[in-house]
């Protein structure tokens, strides 16, 4: 499956299925305070969407980012764990119990593992033009593997996602020092 966010900014888009455009999950944004990240599942024949996950980002404290997610409150580092200081991946358990591993690659993509290292879920940028013009909206290729799990993807995939961004910032700071 072949999901789409249809906005640049990931964390206020809607996820939708491209093979047939429904719109799958919702990403709400506000700044109020503290960055907190809502993410919503929308339920076949309800209006409006279930509430999933939300993300307190703890921008103004040196705290990991507060997950609240099934129903547990955890700080992030607990949730998506980090191996080693310059590694740039980080391993989760699933709703199946198993673990699994995201990994980033220098320009933006990501992939989830499992166990095996079998690929479960591809990311990119869609590109505008016929020799990869201007990016577009950022897609996750999900395999068949990978469905039972697709709301731990997209809750750890847009923590990945944020965690990798200001990881690079933080570099980008100190080498222009």
């Amino acid at each position: 499956m072949n999901l789409s966010f249809n906005a640049f900014n990931l964390y206020q888009s809607a996820i939708v299925n491209t093979a047939n455009g429904y719109p799958l999950y919702h990403t709400e944004t506000h700044n109020i305070v503290d960055r907190t990240t809502k993410i919503l599942k929308v339920i076949p024949g309800m209006d409006g969407a279930q509430e999933l996950a939300e993300i307190h980002w703890e921008t103004l404290s040196f705290h990991s980012a507060k997950v609240i997610y099934r129903g547990v409150e955890i700080r992030n580092r607990e949730f998506l764990q980090k191996h080693g200081i310059f590694s740039d991946s980080r391993t989760f358990t699933a709703g199946d119990g198993r673990q699994y591993k995201w990994k980033a690659d220098l320009l933006e993509k990501f992939k989830l593992l499992d166990q095996a290292d079998n690929v479960i879920v591809e990311s990119h940028y869609g590109h505008l033009g016929l020799f990869g013009g201007q990016k577009s909206n950022y897609n996750l290729n999900v395999n068949p593997a990978g469905m039972h799990i697709l709301d731990d993807i997209i809750v750890t995939f847009l923590i990945m996602k944020k965690e990798t961004e200001k990881h690079r910032e933080r570099e980008a700071e100190l080498l222009s020092n």
